[in-house]
């Protein structure tokens, strides 16, 4: 048994796991989700993006500047 809880900290970031958001990947325009969130220590934050739904991708690495709230 494993008696140690894993630490987290929280941190406030612009986007929150599963924001409906559009992003600029590659050149291209595409709509998804916020799908991980990664702080980092000079105010700059990366996100990881869902595109579609029954078979997913995953846009790696995307800043916070290329990222503009969607509307349902």
């Amino acid at each position: 048994m494993c008696f140690f809880k894993k630490k987290t900290t929280v941190v406030e970031t612009k986007y929150k796991k599963e924001d409906p958001v559009s992003f600029i990947y590659n050149g291209d325009e595409y709509i998804g989700w916020i799908y991980k969130v990664y702080p980092k220590d000079n105010c700059e934050t990366i996100y990881d993006c869902q595109i579609g739904g029954q078979c997913p991708a995953i846009a790696k690495g995307i800043k916070e500047k290329d990222i503009s709230p969607r509307k349902e």
